[in-house]
C-alpha cells in the first residue's frame, strides 16, 4: 500500500510540474507578443480627453454677430456644411488655424522631441445602413515623420450630427524612452 501512495504522488508532482512549464512558456510568449505590436496604436484616455476638451475651445470664427464666437465643434459642422464665419472666412481655414495651433502647443511633434509625429484626422460617418459612400473627410493635420515612430497611441471624440457622427482621432507617435 505504501508504494501506491508514493507512486501516486510522483504522478501528481510530474503533473504539476508540467504545469508550472506550460505556464512559464505561455507568459514568454505573451511578452513577445506585447511587444511586437508596437505599431499598432492604443486608445489612450489622456488623447481623447485632449480631444473632448478641445471642442470647447473658443475659436476667432463669429456666428452672426462680430462678438458672437464659435466653439470649435460648431466650427467642425460649419466645415462639414461648407459654411464661412461672421467676417466671410471659411471655416475650413479658421478650423485648420486653431487645431493646428493647438497641436504644435500641446503636442510638438519632431525628431528633437519626445513626440515623433501626430495626425489628426476629422470626418464625417453616416450610420445608415444603405450608405455605401466612404467617410467624408473634414480635416487632416500631420506633423512629423511616421517612418521614426515606435509606440501608437491614439485617442476619439465623437459628435453625433444626424444621421450620423463627426469623429475626431488624434493619433501620436512616442518615444517611449
Amino acid at each position: 500500500m505504501r508504494k501506491i501512495c508514493k507512486r501516486s504522488q510522483q504522478e501528481i508532482i510530474g503533473f504539476v510540474l508540467i504545469v508550472v512549464i506550460v505556464v512559464v512558456v505561455g507568459v514568454i510568449f505573451l511578452g513577445i507578443s506585447l511587444r511586437k505590436d508596437r505599431g499598432i496604436a492604443r486608445d489612450d484616455a489622456k488623447i481623447s480627453n485632449f480631444l473632448s476638451a478641445s471642442m470647447k475651445y473658443t475659436t476667432v470664427c463669429a456666428k452672426d454677430s462680430a462678438t458672437d464666437y464659435r466653439i470649435l465643434s460648431d466650427v467642425i459642422i460649419d466645415t462639414y456644411k461648407g459654411r464661412p464665419c461672421f467676417d466671410g472666412r471659411p471655416a475650413a481655414s479658421v478650423l485648420e488655424e486653431t487645431y493646428r495651433n493647438i497641436t504644435d502647443v500641446i503636442w510638438r511633434a519632431g525628431e528633437a522631441y519626445p513626440i515623433k509625429y501626430y495626425k489628426l484626422s476629422i470626418f464625417y460617418q453616416s450610420n445608415l445602413r444603405d450608405d455605401t459612400t466612404a467617410d467624408d473627410p473634414i480635416l487632416v493635420l500631420e506633423s512629423g515623420n511616421s517612418s521614426i515612430c515606435p509606440v501608437r497611441r491614439a485617442g476619439q471624440s465623437i459628435q453625433d450630427y444626424s444621421p450620423g457622427v463627426i469623429i475626431t482621432e488624434l493619433e501620436i507617435c512616442r518615444d517611449e524612452n
